[in-house]
C-alpha cells in the first residue's frame, strides 16, 4: 500500500485485516521523500481510481480504503469483492482446501468481501461503450479529472 502514500498528507489506515489471534492495520504514511533521498511533497490534486469485476484483493483494498478516507473518487463497475487472505491446505485424498483466515474492513468499519468496491461514477455495460479505442470506465475517469482543474473565467 506504499504508493497510497503518494496522495495522503498524513498517516491514515487504510482498512483492518483481524484474525482470530492477531490485527493489522493497513497502515499509509506521507510518501516525503523520492527512493535518492530528494524532498517530495504528497500529491494534493484529484485522484480517480478506476475498478471493474477483475479488480479484487489488494487493489479493492488500495480503492476502497482511498475511498471511504475521501481521498479518491472511484469510476467503473462494482470490482470482485474477493479481499479475504487465504491458506491452502493439501487434504489426505490428494484435494486441496482453500479457506480464508482474516477479515477485513475499511476505515469506516464496511467490509469489501461479497460486495465489492461500488464505484462513486458507475458506468454503463452497453456495447458502444467499449467499442475500439474506447473505454468508458477510463472516459469517465478522465472525463471528471479534466473537470477538476478547469478555471472559471472572469
Amino acid at each position: 500500500m506504499g504508493v497510497a502514500g503518494h496522495v495522503l498528507d498524513e498517516p491514515k489506515s487504510l482498512g483492518t485485516m483481524r484474525t482470530r489471534d492477531a490485527t493489522l492495520e493497513f497502515k499509509v504514511n506521507p510518501r516525503r521523500s523520492t527512493s535518492q533521498g530528494a524532498r517530495v511533497q504528497p500529491f494534493e490534486g484529484p485522484v480517480a481510481i478506476v475498478v471493474d469485476p477483475l479488480s479484487a484483493s489488494t487493489s479493492e483494498i488500495f480503492a476502497g480504503g482511498l475511498q471511504k478516507l475521501g481521498r479518491a473518487r472511484v469510476f467503473g463497475r462494482t470490482s470482485a469483492g474477493a479481499a479475504l487472505p487465504a491458506q491452502m491446505k493439501s487434504l489426505p485424498s490428494g484435494d486441496a482446501l482453500l479457506f480464508a483466515f482474516a477479515n477485513f474492513t475499511l476505515p469506516d468499519g464496511s467490509t469489501i468481501e461479497g460486495v465489492g468496491v461500488i464505484a462513486d461514477e458507475p458506468t454503463g455495460t452497453r456495447r458502444a461503450d467499449w467499442t475500439p479505442n474506447q473505454d468508458a470506465d477510463v472516459n469517465a475517469a478522465a472525463k471528471w479529472i479534466a473537470t477538476q482543474f478547469e478555471v472559471e473565467k472572469p
